[in-house]
């Protein structure tokens, strides 16, 4: 439908009014959608007492990698699970290079233990068990699938339990400081001028879970929106095909993340944004893969090497990924924070790897 409409207002308005108009509007949907969504998942985090961190592992995650879950899916029905392999390894080194290094860049990110202890190694875990199996197996197959799936389940059962102790431990807390504060309020111990300002919107639950929907569609929509209108201009200005589809292309399925990222930042949520990496790293792994391997394994053909071919990305580009999520396990537990520095460290080695993508089509 977007391409459709696209397609309309090219023939309407001309190529370059078109292209204007999909961008200015890809970006408002990318940050009104970034920003609706933080807003509504903050708010149902606090109200249940459920950590931002949490929120951004589950609600956010799973909605930011729901269009690599669909297209996953379609390209697996359609007899290419290849695309779905290149979508995973893909998505997860431009969450962990690009968006963690883009977001620390502009505002440093404070991580929580939580992050350090589980998350991040779980995240490590999902692609170093894709490597693990391809290596083994010389593919992924349905077998596989079935264990990435089990391994998933077997997360989601944890965290979830996971979440209701820690949620109910919250609420007990604020019961015991409400319970604290009206004592001394009565005895006058305590003004209204005194109190902490929450950082919570006394309104319906069932805006909160409105404003997370529309802002799941305002960042698909702006997305695809901005993709659009990068692809045409680029092509417009005659910069080579794989050019266009190693970075535009690409980055585009990463552009909801990054927005969420930023703006949660921005906000001073920080651990949603590595909530929503870690998790949507943790959901390519083992749900999105999982999935696409049950519908029709993914062989490896190595042989007759070639850099472009499965060996690079047997080789190559998992191996890659591996490393970055391996990277970033220190970086977050130094000082309990990815700074600047570590940032642009990140954003170096993703430009690093966009550049050896390009010459390898060559090889």
């Amino acid at each position: 439908m977007v391409l459709q409409l696209f397609e309309w207002m090219i023939g309407a308005l001309g190529q370059w009014p078109a292209v204007t108009a999909f961008f200015l509007v890809g970006i408002a949907g990318l940050n009104y959608g970034a920003d609706w969504l933080v807003e509504g998942a903050s708010n149902i985090g606090f109200r249940f007492g459920v950590s931002a961190a949490m929120i951004g592992l589950t609600v956010v995650a799973f909605g930011t990698s729901a269009p690599e879950l669909v297209v996953s899916v379609m390209t697996a029905i359609q007899g290419k699970p290849e695309i779905c392999l290149g979508n995973v390894v893909g998505s997860n080194i431009a969450n962990t290079a690009l968006i963690l290094g883009a977001t620390a860049v502009i505002f440093p990110i404070n991580v929580g233990k939580d992050a350090v202890k589980f998350d991040a190694p779980i995240s490590f875990l999902a692609i170093a068990t894709v490597l693990l199996l391809a290596l083994i197996g010389s593919g992924i197959s349905r077998f596989d699938g079935i264990l990435l799936l089990t391994i998933f389940t077997v997360w989601m059962v944890w965290l979830v339990r996971k979440s209701l102790r820690e949620a109910s431990a919250v609420r007990k807390d604020r019961r015991e400081k409400a319970e604290a504060k009206q004592a001394a309020r009565e005895a006058g111990e305590l003004h209204d001028d005194d109190e902490e300002t929450l950082h919570f919107h006394p309104r319906p639950v069932a805006m909160d879970v409105m404003l997370i929907g529309v802002g799941l569609v305002a960042l698909v929509l702006g997305a695809d929106m901005l993709v659009l209108a990068a692809v045409a201009a680029a092509r417009a200005l005659e910069v080579p095909e794989v050019v266009v589809g190693l970075t535009i292309v690409a980055g585009g399925t990463s552009l909801p993340e990054l927005a969420v990222g930023l703006m949660a930042a921005l906000k001073r949520n920080a651990d949603i944004t590595v909530g929503n990496v870690m998790g949507s790293n943790i959901f390519n792994g083992f749900l999105i893969l999982g999935v696409c391997t049950l519908l029709a394994p993914i062989p490896f053909v190595t042989q007759g090497f070639a850099w472009s071919g499965d060996a690079g990305t047997l080789y190559v580009d998992i191996p890659f990924c591996v490393f970055v999520c391996a990277l970033v396990m220190p970086m977050m537990r130094h000082n309990h924070q990815i700074s600047r520095f570590k940032g642009v460290v990140l954003l170096l080695l993703y430009v690093g790897y966009l550049v050896t993508l390009v010459l390898r089509q060559g090889w």
